[in-house]
């Protein structure tokens, strides 16, 4: 009930459903793979009984058998009768390098120069369809940034699994083109030393589609499985891939150790190749798949004579803003280069040409021929160069005209995005709460889990609104949805987090497992804020058996706690107050420049190009977080600006000092080192 739950004995608790809803009675056995049939659901969740034969990390639908990719063989894909995938398939085969090019290279791989990387890229575009494990060694992160893949798609630097469970999702968008031909997707990740390979697996799940799964048993070298895609597969447009973590430490049962434990992702080697190399872009509506380099950031570098001034400057903000509305780019990174420069292609790089026909034509032979005649806006797809963006025309408001046309089919395009209620892609964006309101785990992403671990840890977000205010006067309720086995020892506590900081914690008392329905747990308003939040859900099990922790005791077999997709988030309704400043709200919505439709005033104080790309990159940011435009106006004169308000963007050394009087900011002396404290 809502007041909680009390003990019971093993006997006495119902089954629980992987799937998140409870029946009476555990369904029927299902048909095992080898008999030709759909893989077999896991039993239901029961305190106290043995985990069956194959458990892992859950599935909520019957779905083709992923490739089991272990070193020593492959598991088939059991094809649906409606969905036959070109490549995965009973008879395709696993090669630990089946290149089809000769003989094969020794392993494991080396990637630690310019002919060693080509190489390696040639060896992830093999046209061979067949799954492959490679380990391989590549130059150090700060010696070399570059991607190996035709398409990196993490969105992150670094990102790492940790403890024994954890999981990630992102998305990533595809062109038609790319689609149509499919290539390979490759997964790559080393681990740490104190891993059990043998009781951990990697599991990979794309558009909710297990595929792949393999053991985590590479802590010395990186370990990349390449599986062949096909269009069946690989969708035109948004694509999204989910990375499940499940692992077990060596010799070390105690709570400790699961920190200790860790996969982390290698963003050079993860991604897409293609046959013939990266598929050039075809139109506008292909920009989303630029994608992202190494990095995770999409670099959008700024083509204009005379950047620094304050018409370019204006027209860039413009431009990057609807550049990465319309991309859809998550993390836009503006750089600012000279028509001097020859540009050059570059993994995850949009080059956006603003000018007339007269200064871009000297510098860009790819220039379109319409630029001459009136206002274009185009994408053009160059080997040499990459793809480039125009916004040009045969003169000054030419050029203003198409960037205005440009702005136009970014809202058509958003707009357009939003009707088709297209799924979210990926959960770190959160749900969003714009007043009082109730949402579930699974709206958040996270399906029912069972946990046979120590240390359980899952997380989802919830976006704020921008003047949502946070004090002592209310509290959010979480009604939980859980259960732990007759196993775990009284004491063992599960623990609720809001952005770090401790919500409330449970104590679990019972001996014999207890079931938690609609528990109710207070999160009080203080520990949230405007935009996005993460909460966590933390569970330490304690149990006699990892005291213990005879040979073998780190690999449990038996479920101990269960978290159920119907847990909810219910939100009061909450007082909504500007607070100026506020960084978390400018961050989230460009508040409170976005209350007005006026244009902001934006004084780029420095003629370096790096200060005048990083006011590109903040605009661009916000207009991705606020999901629309900011109205802005490039100035030079501050002095013009007066009470309405401006974002200023310089080096510490060169604000001007009425600026900081205006704020009341006190500088450390000398001010020279406060950039770097």
């Amino acid at each position: 009930g809502a007041s909680g739950a009390a003990a019971t004995t093993s006997a006495q608790v119902a089954p629980f459903s992987v799937g998140g809803d409870r029946p009476p009675a555990p369904a029927a056995p299902a048909p095992s793979v080898a008999a030709g049939g759909t893989p077999a659901s896991p039993a239901p969740f029961s305190p106290g009984a043995p985990v069956p034969t194959g458990g892992g990390l859950r599935q909520q639908t019957p779905l083709p058998a992923p490739f089991d990719i272990n070193g020593d063989g492959v598991t088939p894909a059991v094809e649906e009768p409606d969905q036959q995938p070109r490549y995965l398939s009973a008879s395709t085969t696993i090669s630990p390098l089946a290149t089809g090019r000769g003989p094969a290279p020794v392993l494991p791989v080396d990637a630690t120069n310019p002919e060693e990387w080509q190489n390696l890229r040639n060896l992830l575009r093999d046209e061979e369809r067949v799954v492959r494990e490679l380990r391989v060694a590549v130059a150090n992160q700060t010696e070399w940034v570059e991607p190996l893949v035709d398409r990196p798609i993490l969105p992150s630097p670094v990102l790492r699994l940790d403890g024994e469970i954890d999981s990630t999702t992102f998305s990533f968008f595809v062109s038609p083109a790319e689609s149509a031909q499919g290539g390979a997707l490759s997964l790559a990740f080393d681990n740490s030393v104190l891993v059990l390979p043998e009781a951990s697996r990697l599991r990979v799940l794309l558009n909710g589609r297990q595929i792949a799964q393999t053991a985590i048993d590479s802590p010395e070298r990186i370990k990349v499985i390449v599986l062949p895609i096909s269009s069946d597969l690989l969708r035109p447009g948004k694509n999204t891939v989910r990375i499940e973590a499940e692992m077990r430490h060596r010799i070390d049962c105690s709570l400790d150790a699961t920190y200790e434990l860790w996969a982390r992702l290698e963003p050079r080697l993860t991604g897409l190749s293609f046959a013939n190399g990266r598929v050039p872009l075809a139109s506008m509506a292909d920009l989303p798949a630029v994608g992202v380099g190494a990095n995770g950031a999409t670099r959008l570098r700024i083509l204009q004579h005379m950047p620094q001034s304050t018409a370019s400057v204006d027209r860039m903000l413009r431009a990057v803003q609807s550049a990465s509305l319309f991309g859809r780019y998550r993390q836009p990174l503006v750089e600012i280069a000279s028509l001097q420069q020859q540009p050059g292609a570059a993994v995850g790089m949009l080059n956006i040409a603003i000018g007339t026909a007269d200064e871009l034509r000297p510098t860009l032979p790819t220039l379109p021929s319409a630029a001459s005649t009136g206002p274009t806006v185009t994408v053009v797809d160059d080997p040499s160069t990459g793809p480039t963006l125009f916004i040009t025309g045969p003169d000054e408001g030419s050029v203003d005209r198409a960037l205005d046309r440009f702005a136009a089919s970014e809202r058509a395009a958003t707009a357009a995005l939003n009707a088709g209620a297209l799924p979210q892609a990926d959960q770190s964006a959160g749900v969003e709460m714009d007043g009082p309101g109730t949402m579930s785990l699974r709206e958040a992403g996270i399906e029912t889990i069972n946990f046979s671990g120590r240390r359980f840890l899952t997380r989802f977000h919830v976006t704020l609104p921008p003047d949502f205010y946070a004090s002592a006067y209310g509290e959010a309720r979480l009604y939980l949805d859980a259960a732990y086995s007759g196993d775990v020892d009284p004491g063992s506590q599960l623990t609720v987090l809001v952005n770090g900081r401790l919500g409330t914690t449970i104590a679990f008392s019972a001996k014999n497992g207890e079931v938690f329905d609609d528990l109710p747990i207070a999160l009080t308003l203080t520990s949230f804020r405007p935009g996005l939040n993460t909460i966590s859900i933390q569970a330490d099990l304690d149990t006699e058996a990892d005291r213990a922790c005879l040979p073998g005791g780190t690999v449990q077999s038996r479920d101990r706690f269960a978290l159920f997709s119907t847990t909810r988030l219910v939100f009061p309704a909450f007082a909504r107050v500007a607070q100026i400043p506020n960084l978390a709200s400018f961050a989230s919505d460009g508040f409170p420049y976005s209350l007005s439709n006026a244009p902001v005033s934006v004084a780029v104080n420095s003629n370096a190009f790096d200060t005048v790309g990083a006011a590109g990159t903040l605009l661009s940011r916000i207009a991705v977080s606020r999901g629309n435009s900011l109205a802005t106006r490039a100035v030079q004169d501050l002095a013009s600006v007066g009470n309405t308000g401006a974002i200023i963007v310089a080096p510490i050394q060169e604000l001007p000092s009425f600026a900081l009087d205006a704020t009341g900011a006190a500088l450390p002396h000398p001010v020279l080192g406060w950039g770097a404290t």
